[in-house]
């Protein structure tokens, strides 16, 4: 069973209840409180406050008190969602402090460990090789050295009836969210992937993506001197020799195939639009991988080389020349970085409420000084401290709500320069090549029919 985070708005229930909310099913909505139902302030904004009522349906919550058929309970309701925020914002923080510290001193935070290792018994964050399919990954590399490539190889070991990773990890009782190669059959990118990985000479290499905030699912692919590598962290598969050796083939091997004389540049994010599984090159054409192991399974999907290499270099150009335009058409109304600005002005607003707390705390400071002469009275001095320290929470949540937003702008800034310096470097293309692919495409689907079969998924 996936386990769904009470903060995910795609929750299937949550919107399931949505959807009978438009269609007036029910007029009444009663949750243990309104942090049960969500905890982003945008959504207690726009559905408790304004929708739910606009439908009719009530909204209770029944251990905070909230309820839509009090008009004065709405400012409440916004002081719930706000400090409910502030809380995820805390949560999320504190979260990644902590995978970041890890990931720093080399321990391992995934949830499996990769193939051909597993997790010690003694310490689940330090990995020990899997001795029953050491020999597995020894037979990988043997024939990689022996001249067969990736398809080559798969074919080998499935032949042989040698589980596949996702196959063995099955095996052993893992819960694993298998999309594609249902078969769970070796293939050529699993082969790919296994020579590529430096855990395999000893590396412990983590931290490769980020996910932009904690209410954005976008991953922000982090740049070589962000990515976590420590080397010697655990015992070693492969020599680092060897490993030296196999990438060396790597490279001479990706530049001209033995048939066509051309770069397989599309290696490995070449998927079937039918059943998601990865195409692989034959003389002249790409075929779906999963329609050659079983027919059954899937149609005939097959596309020329040329074809694909034309579209994909179009649809590039054009991607590049409308983002181009876009930034053009903006930097004719804005003369200076907008984002910079707003950066700013938040940090100004920031440091402004900052300074008010300040002020508060001398004035609680003061007004505990003139209890002492008894020019206050006791009621007055419960007051007066009552009255600043609500200014002060109100405060507070302001200046988390301004660094939610801070931290959204300097996240939009880091993927816009990434983007931009990527464009800049790919502008007019005329020939595609394997570092053009990489930087940009994220995926590419092909359909088995149509004037335009090619889809393409960026990485920005």
């Amino acid at each position: 069973m996936k386990i769904i985070a009470g903060a995910e708005r795609s929750r299937p229930a949550f919107n399931e209840l949505l959807r009978e909310a438009e269609a007036k099913r029910f007029n009444v909505i009663i949750c243990k409180s309104q942090s049960r139902f969500c905890r982003d302030l945008a959504i207690v904004e726009t559905l408790i406050n304004e929708r739910f009522a606009e439908l009719g349906i009530r909204f209770i919550g029944l251990s905070d008190n909230t309820d839509t058929a009090i008009r004065e309970n709405r400012s409440y309701r916004s002081l719930i969602g706000i400090a409910d925020e502030i809380f995820l914002q805390s949560t999320s923080s504190s979260i990644r402090s902590v995978f970041e510290k890890k990931m720093s001193d080399g321990e391992i935070i995934a949830s499996f460990a990769k193939y051909g290792y597993k997790k010690d018994e003694k310490d689940k964050h330090h990995l020990v090789v899997d001795e029953n399919v050491r020999g597995v990954l020894e037979l990988i590399r043997n024939l990689y050295f022996k001249g067969y490539g990736y398809k080559k190889i798969a074919d080998y070991l499935n032949e042989q009836k040698i589980d596949s990773p996702a196959l063995y990890k099955k095996k052993q009782g893992c819960k694993l969210n298998i999309r594609g190669n249902q078969n769970f059959l070796w293939c050529e990118k699993t082969i790919s992937t296994i020579l590529k990985d430096k855990t395999y000479i000893g590396y412990v290499v983590q931290g490769k993506t980020q996910k932009l905030s904690y209410k954005s699912k976008k991953r922000l692919y982090m740049s070589d001197d962000k990515i976590y590598t420590l080397k010697e962290k655990h015992e070693a598969i492969y020599s680092e020799e060897d490993f030296e050796k196999i990438q060396k083939i790597m490279y001479e091997r990706r530049r001209a195939s033995c048939k066509t004389g051309k770069a397989h540049i599309f290696s490995g994010i070449l998927k079937c639009e039918h059943c998601g599984n990865g195409m692989y090159r034959k003389d002249d054409n790409f075929r779906c991988r999963l329609h050659v192991m079983d027919k059954s399974k899937c149609s005939v999907n097959r596309i020329k080389y040329e074809e694909i290499e034309s579209q994909v270099l179009k649809k590039i150009n054009l991607y590049i020349k409308q983002y181009a335009n876009m930034e053009d058409s903006i930097k004719k109304f804005q003369t200076n970085n907008v984002i910079s600005r707003k950066v700013n002005n938040l940090k100004k607003q920031i440091k402004n409420f900052e300074k008010s707390i300040e002020n508060i705390d001398h004035c609680i400071k003061n007004i505990l000084i003139l209890e002492s002469t008894d020019i206050l009275n006791d009621e007055n001095i419960k007051t007066q401290i009552a009255l600043l320290q609500r200014d002060k929470i109100e405060k507070k949540n302001e200046i988390a709500i301004l660094n939610s937003e801070l931290e959204k702008l300097q996240n939009a800034d880091i993927l816009k320069k990434q983007k931009e310096k990527i464009f800049a470097k790919y502008k007019h293309l005329k020939k595609l090549d394997s570092n053009i692919v990489q930087d940009l495409i994220e995926k590419i689907t092909v359909a088995d029919t149509g004037e335009n079969r090619i889809s393409i998924d960026w990485k920005f």
